[in-house]
């Protein structure tokens, strides 16, 4: 069961979601400043925070410094308020996404479950599904927002294919006997029909020669438009 800890003042917007959150099926903290959250942070594991953008006492920027700090790393963070202005600061900061309020609930719960699949990435020396139930450039695009070193290997019609990441960028790929941003456009179109993937995280990397030098996400987005194109 994920633990989901909720960080705002008392009689704040965010009630109604962590009662959202429990029928869920989640475990859920509220607290109403950054101290006490703080505190609950250092005394036990949490999978992801919330933290409503003004708190007392310590404010949001001063909570997103002092996760820098926890032995054991940060937890993903959703900051969610009134002030767009300050969503450049918090990602400065290190958080991992920012909602603007007014938003509905459902949103927010999407907004939190893709923060609780990147923990799951994070947590995982080794990771395997289906790419029937999540594509494969949100697996690609997860373990780059992880910054994760390893093979990512895809099995679909009878066809491999391997990708190497070397701290969340794509470095190698490989298909049949195709290599670089061929291997991985065939991948993408093959994939979008399912297939299955498996990600072992490498403190070594294997030699290999480097076939990718774009950046991952500028790489994703110069694919989908040439899928675009062909579709």
């Amino acid at each position: 069961m994920a633990k989901i800890l909720i960080v705002e003042p008392v009689g704040g917007h965010l009630a109604s979601f962590g009662a959202e959150l429990l029928r869920a099926g989640m475990g859920v903290q509220q607290t109403s400043c950054g101290v006490t959250a703080m505190e609950a942070l250092r005394a036990e594991h949490f999978d992801t925070v919330v933290l409503w953008d003004q708190l007392p006492v310590l404010s949001v920027v001063d909570c997103l410094e002092l996760l820098k700090t926890l032995p054991g790393g940060a937890p993903p963070v959703l900051v969610v308020g009134t002030s767009p202005e300050r969503k450049l600061e918090c990602f400065r900061l290190g958080c991992d996404d920012f909602a603007e309020l007014p938003k509905d609930e459902p949103e927010l719960l999407f907004r939190l479950y893709n923060l609780l699949r990147r923990s799951s990435v994070r947590s995982s020396a080794a990771l395997s599904g289906s790419l029937a139930d999540i594509s494969l450039v949100d697996v690609i695009q997860m373990l780059s927002a992880a910054r994760k070193s390893g093979r990512l290997a895809i099995d679909v019609a009878d066809a491999e294919g391997f990708l190497l990441f070397d701290d969340g960028q794509i470095i190698h790929a490989m298909k049949a006997e195709r290599e670089g941003e061929e291997a991985l456009l065939g991948m993408l179109r093959v994939t979008r029909e399912g297939g299955s993937f498996r990600f072992e995280a490498l403190d070594l990397i294997p030699a290999a020669p480097r076939t990718i030098e774009k950046r991952t996400d500028h790489l994703l987005l110069a694919l989908a438009g040439r899928l675009d194109e062909e579709s």
